[in-house]
């Protein structure tokens, strides 16, 4: 799979230096659960989980962003099943060195396009409301913020779509 500047495939054990080159980085980690940069047998469960969850029955996939040009891992992203909320969540991360370059907009925008080709009538995305670009890639991306939650210990922003 892949959009315009993107690969798209599942991950493999042999990506662990990469997302944890990602994950490690406090700024990338600011509005996720964890809140600092995760420690390496942190992100050994993050990778075990990409690579064990990986379903196209539920769906539940998360794949790892690749560069075309570099061919390098920069980010993952995914539609997986939240069983706290009987949805699915588009999910995206990137390594800092290549924000503000619409990378992110993009990932989110093929996995919306991924959700339609799943058949899935409604899709939600949770993100910190600290987070002002993820919020506002979600409202360019016809998400429309329907509440705040806090299902892990942490307010997030809970945008809906439906597809």
């Amino acid at each position: 799979m892949e959009s315009n500047r993107i690969l798209y495939r599942r991950f493999h054990e042999s990506d662990f230096d990469a997302l944890y080159e990602i994950l490690k980085n406090d700024n990338v980690t600011r509005y996720l659960p964890d809140r600092t940069g995760i420690s390496e047998e942190r992100c050994k469960q993050w990778l075990d989980y990409f690579v064990k969850s990986y379903d196209e029955t539920k769906p539940k996939l998360i794949y790892a962003l690749i560069d075309k040009e570099s061919s390098k891992l920069f980010g993952y992203a995914g539609v997986a099943y939240l069983k706290e909320f009987k949805l699915n969540e588009i999910m995206y991360g990137i390594h800092e060195a290549l924000w503000k370059q619409g990378l992110a907009t993009e990932a989110a925008k093929k996995m919306k396009e991924l959700a339609i080709e799943f058949k899935l009538k409604k899709v939600v995305a949770l993100f910190d409301p600290q987070n002002i670009r993820t919020n506002k890639i979600l409202i360019r991306l016809c998400y429309i913020l329907n509440d705040i939650v806090n299902p892990w210990g942490m307010d997030l922003n809970y945008f809906k779509t439906e597809i």
